[in-house]
This record gives C-alpha cells, structure tokens and sequence, in this order.
C-alpha cells in the first residue's frame, strides 16, 4: 500500500514521463497479491487519479475456471453463443480448441452482472428497451459491437434481428469492407421473445479508423515500393470523420455513444497532415491533438445544441487494448510459450503484466492516459464513462488471433471483449436501477 500511494503522488508530481515506470512497478505489485494460476489482478490501464464514479470497471482479476464449472455453464454458454455467426456479413473467430482453453479463465468483477445478481436479458428489459447505442470505431470497435451483439443473442429468450443495409459479405479471405461515406456498417435489433410489448433495442456500429476525417496521400518527396501495400493517410486535424458528423448531426441522437480510436495511430501507416502535408513523427503528441479536438466537438454539439433541448448521450470510451507483441528480448522463463519473441503465440495469461515486454504498450499507455486527461475536464464529465478495456485485456495475450492469422492485437469472439461488453451493461444496470 505504501508502495502503491508513492506511485500515484510520483505520477501526478512528473506527469505522463514517470507514468510508464508507475505502472511497470504498480502492475508488478498487484499482480503479486494475486495467487499464480489462480487470479491476474491488474491496475488499471491509465494509471491516472480518475475517479472510480466515471471508471468502469474499478476492479476485476482472472480467475481459473474449474472442470466442473466449465461442463456445467461455460460450455452450454459457448455453444449458444455460436449463433453469433449468423448476425453478421463475416464473423471470425478461434478455433474450437483454443476458444476453450481461452475460457479456462473468467473475468470476475464487482462490477460484473454476476456480481450484481442480474443478466443481459434483465438489462435489456428493465434499461435498454426502446434505447439506441452506436458504436463508432476501429477494427476493435467492430469487435467491441459484436460482442454486444452476441452477448444479448446468447440470451434464452432474447431474439437478433440483422437489419440488411444492402452490403455485400466480403470474399473470404480478404478484410470485410466497410462503407467509405460514413454510412453504418451494421445495424441490429434485439428483441423479447417473451414480451412483445417490449421495444427492441437498436444497435448500430459505423467504422472510422481514426475518426477524423482521412484520405488515401502518396508523399511526393518519397517514393513508394511498387508492390508496397503499405498506403499513407491526410489527417484533417479540423474536420471529424463522415460518420461521426453524421451520428452528431442525426435529428435523433442515440442513448449510449461507445467510441474508440488508436490502434491505426500506431500502425506502420504513414500520417500527414492534411493542410501542411508535414508527416506527423511523434505519434503521441498526434492522439493528444485529434483527442482534444474530439472533445471539443463533443462539447459543442452536447453541450450548446443540448442545453434544455435534447438529452445528452451517455458517452462510453473505451480505452485502448494493449497488443502483445514480443519485445525481440522477452523470452517467458515457462516452457509452455516455445514461440514467445517471435510471435504472440502463448498459451497462459500474463499475470505479472509489464509494458517492457511488448512492442508498443508504453505508447498504447500514454493513449490511454491521454484520453483521461482530456475528458476529465470536459464540461460533458457528467455523461462520460471510461470503459478500461485495456485494463481488462492486459493479461490476455492467449486469447489473440495467433493461431490462425498471426493476430496479435485482435481477440478471440467468444473472448476477453464479452467481459468489455459485460462490464458496460453492469454499468448501464447500475445508472438505470440506482
């Protein structure tokens, strides 16, 4: 504990320069209270003093399944979450064999719908009947919405209803396209087989990698490979992305706004601005400024247009996932990784969670902290949640796509983005019964 309270007053003396130190030796020492092979707990992915009320979760570890457990209810679960293939244009998952293994270990939280004694159908009856929530993000987001999705259609007695929005499956093996005029991508509605008086609730996810408007720039001064397919991208620091403006600007604005963006901010893509063409080197400075710029358009549109007029959406961040992608010098003492350092093929979860370890995490870090900083003195704090999707994640670097697609940065479905999902209910439970 003394430990822990030198770490927070040395991280808000010296700022996000210490931070990245604060929470290897925090991470460290929690992990270390945790029992091994039992329980990863963790800190959370922003080591920041923002308060518990806007944090969701605020606690939570890993916890070994048992063989009974697993017979009895994960794998009834599994199997009804199977029906997830048919909600959408292309779903992919894990291999039957490494799903199961992935769910040897749960989430358990006291911000959990277990740990509220309610489930996803009780959310869905007595808070989100009627509701809307859009999702606006990444390829994580797109995760981060079918795990919604497939987490209510796992319900006895609730029914999803894919709405055709007219777009085409992609061809497999290529990446599912997505609309380019900021147009929805997906749109769902959950119904009560038992309860037709019920409103269904709408779900609609749009993707915008980093939801400031973007276009396709070839830099003249440097020539690119013929056979690259490496493209880089004009940010417009003062425009947001189509489908952003088009959810900000609908007549009807939706109850819950689940955003996200980063992981194209770290990606090997080259980014310009879009009035200097300058190319932008510090990635992180870069967050910072197309964070607070989304924040002020936040609160111009919430804020002004809002006031005694219309109410504001709940507005849901989640935070960035950390992909776990080998420092070349990190080799796990344990044999049961032989692949660790040269890909993310591991087979146990990280209970001694450390950003040394992984190629970028220090920076996905910093992102977090950084979306904190700006929506922490918002005027719309009041209607801002921090969904720690990071914190939840950072142990599991075993349920990546490794086995397949060499994915390190992307989860298995059913995986750790059921427990971001369960998190967010647990929350929505939580303001709507209070």
């Amino acid at each position: 504990m003394v430990l822990l309270a030198v770490l927070i007053i040395v991280t808000l003396w010296c700022g996000p320069a210490c931070d990245q130190l604060g929470h290897a030796a925090a991470a460290t020492t929690a992990a270390a209270a945790a029992p091994e092979g039992t329980a990863s707990k963790l800190p959370t992915s922003m080591q920041t003093a923002a308060p518990l009320s806007h944090l969701v979760p605020r606690d939570g570890a890993w916890v070994r399944v048992e063989d009974d457990e697993f017979e009895t209810t994960v794998r009834p679960w599994l199997d009804r979450y199977a029906k997830c293939n048919n909600y959408f244009r292309y779903f992919r998952n894990c291999s039957q064999p490494r799903t199961e293994r992935v769910h040897r270990w749960r989430w358990e939280s006291p911000d959990s719908l277990a740990a509220l004694h309610t489930t996803p159908t009780e959310v869905y009856r007595q808070c989100l009947a009627g509701k809307k929530i859009v999702v606006l993000g990444d390829s994580l987001s797109v995760q981060s919405y079918e795990s919604l999705v497939c987490l209510l259609g796992a319900e006895q007695g609730l029914r999803v209803e894919t709405v055709d929005l007219g777009l085409r499956p992609p061809p497999f093996p290529k990446t599912l396209a997505h609309p380019t005029d900021g147009k929805p991508s997906e749109t769902h509605r959950i119904y009560d087989d038992k309860d037709d008086g019920l409103a269904p609730l709408t779900t609609v996810f749009y993707r915008t990698n980093y939801l400031l408007d973007d276009k396709d720039y070839t830099d003249p001064k440097k020539k690119a490979h013929p056979k690259s397919k490496k493209t880089s991208k004009l940010l417009d620091m003062d425009t947001l992305h189509a489908a952003v403006r088009n959810v900000l600007e609908a007549r009807e604005w939706p109850d819950y706004l689940v955003i996200n963006t980063g992981a194209w901010y770290l990606a090997g893509t080259r980014l310009f601005d879009a009035a200097t063409k300058e190319e932008y080197k510090d990635r992180v400075v870069l967050f910072d400024a197309a964070t607070r710029f989304l924040v002020r358009q936040l609160e111009a549109t919430f804020g002004v247009q809002a006031a005694g007029r219309r109410r504001v959406p709940q507005i849901v961040y989640r935070t960035d996932t950390i992909g776990h992608f080998p420092m070349p010098s990190f080799r796990p003492p344990t044999t049961d990784d032989p692949a660790a350092g040269k890909t993310c093929t591991f087979l146990q979860p990280d209970h001694e969670f450390s950003p040394e370890k992984y190629g970028r995490a220090h920076k996905e870090l910093l992102f977090n902290q950084t979306v904190w900083k700006h929506f922490g003195s918002s005027a719309l704090l009041d209607h801002v949640w921090v969904l720690d999707a990071g914190r939840i994640s950072l142990a599991r670097r075993d349920a990546h796509h490794n086995e397949e697609i060499g994915d390190c940065l992307h989860f298995c479905l059913p995986g750790p983005p059921d427990a971001w999902s369960d998190a967010f209910l647990a929350q929505v439970w939580r303001a709507c019964t209070v």
